[in-house]
């Protein structure tokens, strides 16, 4: 119920208390509240689809960022500068500020004007007033972060795995939240709230019923309508940034509908654009679940209103659902959304908005300070009791000029109230909203000054009855009303266009005379913006009405026209030469254009480039200059492509990147390409980490860099693979073979690693794997790992963050390492003080790394030449046989013996249709052999049971993985051999004699010795690896179906005069034995031609030694 007296502008709002939070701290209520809806989600929408977390995860989130923060050792209620694209990473980030007992200062629209536009002076401003202690910044910001913030701690939201566990502190910091908004002036400042003030702003509201469903919000993070997702206002929150709204406006009815939403806001400028994007569309949507859509941040117009309402009704939501409000960062809500169909009109087509919210009073006084008559205007003041800020805050210091003598607040917009509600007029000071936005008029003129510097202009904010916003229109002083040359027309929109992205109605020459001042000479902006508006027009909702004609011919400059009028309106490419900004642009409409142009003709726009001819005939040269995009062939689909748009995104930053460019798609930038030591591919974040660590590595170093998906892509797993995969054929395509170093700085060690697990599926070699300043968690990767950090760094150091980091580290790699940089901190490993110190420390790694074997030999390093000396023509079936073989190895890889490689030399058999038989046959051991070097060695062979025309097929295999050659067509040696049946009496036919006798193979060396009818005698090394006992073969007489080779019954080792027995039962002698056999008190074993002597039955022996072996030889079964 509103009080007040009705005869004069007096109003106020019902009183609310803090039930059922009273006496809590605002940690306690928003802990409350995570308790009772654990399970509501936040979602973020983005370009790349939807993610979202319970408000449970978030929570606990927070607790891990507030003990990185309190790890950091800060004093209580330090600054905490807060940069997240990301309401997923915001939140728990904001909260984080309050358990640590710490102040949140989000500055993410200001540093968002830096990197899009340049304008580095909001930003600049809030950092010296904040002066922030620690930045808590995701992959959007993290560059900013870095330029910026460089003196900083930078902790990344989504990099903080695991935390000791966390106590929230006793109480929350005096001032909360330093919250920025642009004030009375233009100029940005800080908001100092109190844990009160958000307590009384977010814990008073009326709790959403149980029907209600999501929230949709598409106000930034870091205003005070945005931050409502952060103090849980509703169960279920959906934020749309407005910078996806912009690109799609209809955008904003496909998320309606798709989360089924209750309500959402909204200013007046995005309603009208949505308006006029449904314009025409034949798409519906089911908005039945629909209450209410609120409108504020700018004056809203009551024509807006109507259409938007109207609109929503054809889809199903109730009619009279849009509602508007009022409010201030300073203040809160002021005025509780009313209908302003249902309150009717104010002057200039403003709405209605309503009475006041609870514990409100507003108050409207005159230029004296009295109260005036209601439905008269004046100057607004208000006093809101719990939820006031508590001043502006200035480098620890409170501004709390702008409260009077008794308390209230000088809003400084003018408005009066009809029967207790409130309905806005304009500013007392010299102010333009557009969208939510207020610009300083004042600093408009300044940049005119510097534009025009033989001419005074001056900038006004001009509304009219039928017109949806206010606008701008610059007055130019002159001698007379005459018009004013084009080239000092285009210079003023080109000023403000630049500099605000803003668009200039109007430029009109007024005589110096004419234009109005105060009584001590000021300029008087109301009395200029009313002269002015004679000079506005106001085109009719839904853009111009002239039909289209473009200019350009030609498919492409006439698809260029369409999208050029599709965001300017119809008739706007009539004229080529028409300056964008005259034609209505302003920075949201170029963001539209250059977003339709990518999804058009798949090129990236510099708008730097734009901007200097902001035309529709400069836009077409500027892309016919564009390089055409790098495609994928057809018909070679990519289960991760990357996308044209991350490939475009990609390069906005990378081509600027000094270095040559070895890739047709330009996303790899490379240094000291004429080094001759193996290249380095280094996956960075900005061009100075790569430019400068490749000149502190030395020119004899190749460095070739990627960027990290840091600012165009998401950190997620599908966005990781698609970088993974184009850099790795990039990296293919200039380093085919040898050895791949890999190394990644914070997010780029992400991609950095998923390209070294590409490389290992195909085979390559990947001697070392760098993480450097890794805060992540750790990812299973079985080769070799090196983790470079600042020793200083609380983030990156693994020893800061964990009691025994090594522990998981043995469990997740195949081997690791840690080197600390002495001095330096997190993200100081390139600075001048310490990047000689980090090459140098990459360098002896990588130089290790190269001299040890590979981790597995890549496919390069599998090329043999493999040559019989004396091939076999013809076998009988089961018939071993040695036979000589020299290998050379013809890769630049050294392979090395078989305990460290796994390497041996081996056969199997094949048969005419091509099927492998005996795949497991013989095998001998392999020396070290080095790249080019031939080694001779014996090969023990055993022909298949079956008579044929058969293949023996010789090569080298890597045991338990693959042969080299499996195609016999480059290395393998292959033989026909006719393979005989066994003759009636069980006799095979003769071999060679040096080959048939009894023989050991030795390291697969033949050593042949004395044999007799009932003795072998043999010289053997001690150090011997392989030795196998080799003889001819014949068939057991039935039923026994075995393969008999010797029968033995007695063994000995002779060395230095004394004589070892041999037990023939020894378990040693297993492979190639048979069971042992006895009878009448003797024993003997027969070997099957081709068995296996254990080292162990000759250990602790040196030299050589005597192997001695009595039985029957030869022998018939």
């Amino acid at each position: 119920m509103v009080t007040g007296d009705p005869a004069l502008s007096f109003a106020q709002g019902p009183q609310a208390n803090l039930d059922p939070y009273e006496g809590m701290t605002l940690t306690e209520a928003l802990a409350a509240r995570v308790a009772r809806a654990a399970e509501a989600r936040f979602s973020s929408i983005g370009d790349d689809g939807v993610r979202a977390e319970s408000y449970a995860a978030l929570w606990s989130r927070s607790g891990r960022i507030a003990a990185a923060l309190t790890a950091l050792g800060l004093p209580p209620g330090s600054p905490i500068a807060l940069l997240t694209d990301d309401g997923l990473d915001f939140i728990p980030a904001f909260w984080a500020c309050l358990r640590a007992g710490h102040t949140a200062v989000p500055l993410m629209s200001a540093a968002d004007a830096l990197r899009t536009r340049g304008n580095a002076s909001a930003f600049t401003l809030a950092l010296t007033r904040a002066s922030p202690a620690v930045v808590i910044a995701d992959a959007g910001f993290r560059d900013i972060a870095r330029a910026e913030l460089a003196h900083c701690p930078c902790l990344d939201p989504e990099g903080i795995e695991t935390t000791p566990p966390f106590t929230d502190a006793a109480a929350p910091a005096d001032t909360v939240l330093l919250l920025p908004t642009s004030g009375t002036t233009g100029q940005i400042k800080l908001v100092a709230l109190s844990q009160r003030a958000l307590l009384y702003r977010a814990f008073t509201v009326r709790a959403p019923s149980e029907t209600s469903r999501a929230h949709v919000s598409v106000f930034p993070l870091d205003s005070t309508t945005g931050m409502r997702c952060a103090l849980l206002q509703r169960p279920d929150w959906v934020r749309l940034p407005m910078s996806v709204l912009v690109r799609r406006p209809e955008r904003f009815l496909d998320v309606l509908a798709q989360f089924r939403a209750s309500d959402a806001g909204l200013t007046n400028t995005l309603a009208e654009m949505i308006l006029a994007a449904r314009e025409g569309a034949d798409k519906t949507w089911d908005l039945r679940g629909l209450k209410q859509v609120s409108l504020g941040a700018e004056t809203v117009q009551l024509s807006t209103v109507r259409r938007l309402d109207a609109m929503l009704q054809r889809f199903g939501a109730p009619p009279r659902s849009v509602r508007a409000g009022y409010g201030t960062t300073e203040t809160g809500v002021l005025v509780a959304g009313a209908d302003p169909l249902a309150c009717g009109e104010g002057r200039h087509n403003a709405a209605v908005l309503g009475p006041c919210a609870p514990n409100v009073a507003i108050r409207i006084l005159d230029e004296a300070g009295r109260l005036v008559p209601a439905g008269r205007t004046g100057n607004i003041e208000v006093s809101c009791d719990g939820s006031f800020f508590s001043g502006y805050w200035d480098c620890g210091h409170l501004d709390t000029r702008g409260f009077t003598a008794d308390g209230w607040w000088r809003t400084e917009d003018t408005g009066f109230l009809d029967d207790g509600r409130l309905v806005l007029q304009g500013r007392t000071k010299d102010i333009l909203v557009v969208n939510g936005r207020k610009v300083s008029l004042a600093a408009i003129d300044e940049a005119l000054d510097a534009a025009l510097p033989n001419r005074r202009a001056y900038a006004c904010s001009v509304r009219h009855d039928d017109g949806p916003a206010e606008r701008l229109v610059v007055a130019v002083a002159g001698p007379d009303p005459g018009t004013l040359p084009e080239p000092v027309v285009r210079a003023v929109r080109e000023a403000v266009g630049h500099a605000f992205g803003l668009a200039v109605e109007a430029v009109v020459q007024i005589p110096t005379a004419d234009i109005p001042t105060t009584a001590t000479g000021k300029i008087s902006r109301h009395a200029l913006a009313d002269r002015l508006a004679l000079h506005v027009t106001v085109p009719p909702p839904g853009g111009r009405t002239t039909a289209a004609e473009p200019v350009a011919s030609g498919q492409a400059p006439a698809r260029i026209a369409r999208l050029w009028e599709a965001v300017l309106g119809p008739g706007s490419a009539t004229d080529p030469d028409a300056d964008f900004y005259a034609l209505g642009g302003e920075s949201m409409r170029s963001l539209q254009l250059f977003s339709r142009l990518s999804e058009a003709f798949g090129v990236t726009l510099d708008p730097r480039a734009f901007y200097r001819r902001p035309t529709l005939a400069g836009l077409v040269a500027l892309l016919d200059e564009a390089p055409a995009p790098a495609g994928e062939p057809e018909g070679t689909p990519d289960l991760w492509p990357l996308t044209a748009r991350q490939h475009r995104d990609l390069l906005v930053f990378v081509e600027t990147w000094h270095g040559r460019r070895l890739t047709e798609d330009r996303l790899m930038v490379s240094f000291n390409i004429d080094g001759s030591k193996p290249p380095i591919f280094f996956v960075c974040q900005v061009e100075f980490e790569l430019r400068d660590l490749a000149k502190a590595l030395g020119p004899d170093q190749p460095v070739h860099g990627f960027r990290s998906g840091h600012m165009v892509a998401a950190q997620q797993e599908d966005a990781v693979q698609a970088f993974a995969l184009r850099y790795a054929a990039d990296l293919q395509a200039i380093h085919p073979e040898g050895p791949v170093l890999l190394a990644g700085t914070c997010q780029g060690g992400i991609i950095a690693q998923a390209v070294a697990e590409h490389l290992l599926r195909r085979e390559r070699d990947v001697p070392l794997l760098t993480l450097m300043d890794w805060g992540f968690r750790l990812r299973p990767y079985p080769g070799s790992v090196l983790f470079l950090y600042g020793q200083d760094s609380h983030f990156s150091s693994p020893y800061r963050r964990f009691h025994e980091p090594s522990r998981a580290w043995n469990r997740r790699y195949g081997a690791v390492a840690a080197v600390a940089v002495p001095g330096a901190a997190y993200r100081e490993l390139f600075d001048a003080p310490h990047v000689a110190r980090t090459a140098t420390a990459l360098a002896e790694a990588c130089a290790a790394a190269l001299a040890r074997s590979p981790l597995h030999l890549p496919a390069e390093g599998r090329r043999a030449s493999v040559t019989l000396a004396s091939p076999p023509t013809h076998m009988a079936a089961g018939q071993t046989l040695t036979i000589e073989v020299a290998v050379s190895n013809g890769s630049a890889y050294a392979w090395h013996e078989t305990e460290r490689s796994g390497l041996m030399l081996g056969n199997y058999w094949v048969d005419s249709s091509g099927q492998m038989l005996q795949p497991t046959d013989g095998r001998s051991l392999l020396p070290r052999i080095a790249p080019g070097e031939t080694v001779t060695l014996g090969l023990t062979v055993k022909a298949p049971h079956r008579a044929g025309q058969l293949s023996l097929a010789v090569d080298l295999v890597e045991e338990g993985s693959a042969w080299f050659d499996p195609a016999r067509q480059h290395g393998a040696a292959v033989i026909p051999v006719a393979v005989g049946v066994p003759a009636s009496d069980g006799t095979v036919e003769a071999c060679p004699p040096a080959l048939e006798s009894p023989h050991l193979v030795i390291d697969g060396t033949v050593r042949a010795g004395h044999v007799s009818t009932d003795e072998l005698c043999f010289s053997v090394p001690a150090s011997a690896r392989s030795v196998r006992l080799v003889s001819s073969i014949m068939a057991a007489a039935p039923p026994d179906i075995r393969t008999l080779g010797l029968l033995i019954t007695r063994m000995t080792v002779e060395a230095g005069g004394s004589v070892r027995n041999i037990d023939i039962a020894d378990p040693a002698l297993s492979i190639g034995f048979h069971e042992l056999e006895e009878q009448e008190g003797r024993t003997w074993r027969w070997t099957n031609g081709d068995a296996v002597l254990a080292p162990e039955l000759w250990s602790g022996l040196s030299g050589d030694f005597v192997l001695r072996i009595n039985g029957i030889f030869p022998s018939k079964g």
